[in-house]
């Protein structure tokens, strides 16, 4: 749930700073760097869409899809043939968060969200870079590139095409 929480929390931050923007597409590359200094990187494409539609696909290490619509997560995990269905937890006001977000110079935000602080870099007023420290002491670096925004994503995009075989796990 935690992971949900922190894409939701990024799909947000990308529109945190300007109101005219109604879609947003990237590609992005995300680095965990654990206290043994172990990385992972993943890396993938984003698509967002006002007022709360989202898809993350991951293309490296390993193929995965989550989509955002409303208050729903759906996680299609390829290689474990597996979905994960969710739903968020209403009682958290994402909107309310950001507006406490603190510009700590021209191109750098800074925000706390579930008791972790979160760094928002900027670049021509979108979001390049998101930093934090995670529970677990993990350093998590999110980089976009190739942003797009104002593109025509139909909602029906956000929709999951769930294949027959797959096993399918409700929360």
């Amino acid at each position: 749930m935690r992971f949900i929480s922190i894409l939701i929390f990024l799909y947000l931050t990308l529109f945190a700073n300007f109101d005219t923007v109604d879609t947003f597409v990237a590609d992005f590359k995300q680095s965990i760097l654990n206290e043994q200094n172990k990385k992972i990187t993943y890396s993938g494409k984003v698509y967002i869409k006002k007022p709360i539609f989202a898809l993350w696909e991951y293309k490296e290490p390993v193929l995965k899809q989550v989509f955002l619509k409303g208050d729903k997560v759906v996680i299609i995990e390829p290689e474990l043939e597996q979905v994960i269905i969710t739903k968020l937890n209403d009682s958290i006001d994402f909107f309310k968060i950001l507006t406490n977000s603190a510009k700590i110079s021209e191109k750098i935000y800074e925000t706390i969200f579930e008791g972790q602080k979160y760094l928002i870099f900027l670049d021509e007023k979108l979001v390049k870079r998101i930093q934090f420290i995670d529970r677990l002491d993990n350093k998590v670096d999110i980089e976009f590139s190739s942003q797009r925004v104002n593109e025509t994503i139909l909602d029906n995009f956000f929709s999951p095409k769930i294949p027959q075989e797959y096993d399918v796990i409700t929360e």
